[in-house]
């Protein structure tokens, strides 16, 4: 990237950072321990259970989002290569976040708190006009789905799709109105301003 200015370079040197972190956190004996307890995978990415690997997850989020925050701060009208820096920086970022966030919170506090998790998600996504966010959610989006209209079991699973099928055209097709909505209401804030455009004429 240094050399080059090659945004991708961004992600893959994201993946070498997310890769060492992983091998020294996820060792052999822990994951036996969780997978082999029948906790699954997932428990990998609860705070609870797994705090090393999950703590180290959350911190690489938080870290590739600072960095796509800085170089989309560097962009707002979203026209160079900083933007599309800031997109792969955030490809990683979302589901180092939405992942240890929602299934701690799935595991141990209840849907309660996972959906107003998600509403938070949601509404981050639109003010940093970024849907890797509300992308990385949405296999919890249909859980809370799932949990308002039933069991999930049989045919319910057709309605539970066609719901989210439904939200996630109607977040998508209204999503300037939206942001210019929430970015309306919101009070000035520092940074609002290296934020992309919010008018519903952009």
């Amino acid at each position: 990237y240094r050399r080059f200015r090659l945004p991708f370079a961004a992600f893959l040197t994201g993946c070498l950072a997310l890769g060492v972190v992983y091998s020294l956190t996820a060792s052999a004996a822990t994951l036996y321990a969780l997978t082999g307890a029948g906790s699954g995978y997932d428990a990998l990415f609860d705070l609870g259970k797994s705090p090393a690997f999950a703590g180290a997850t959350l911190f690489f989020g938080i870290v590739a989002f600072v960095i796509g925050m800085w170089f989309d701060t560097r962009d707002p009208h979203r026209l160079g290569r900083h933007s599309a820096t800031a997109f792969w920086c955030h490809l990683l970022a979302a589901p180092a976040l939405v992942n240890t966030v929602a299934i701690t919170l799935l595991n141990g506090a209840g849907i309660g708190l996972l959906a107003l998790a998600l509403l938070l998600i949601t509404l981050l996504a639109l003010v940093i006009d970024r849907r890797s966010f509300l992308t990385a959610a949405i296999a919890y989006i249909a859980i809370l789905i799932a949990w308002v209209m039933g069991d999930g079991e049989g045919t319910d699973w057709i309605y539970i799709l066609l719901v989210l099928g439904g939200f996630i055209t109607a977040i998508g097709t209204w999503w300037v109105q939206l942001r210019a909505w929430v970015m309306g209401m919101l009070p000035d804030f520092p940074g609002k301003s290296s934020l992309p455009p919010y008018t519903s004429t952009e």
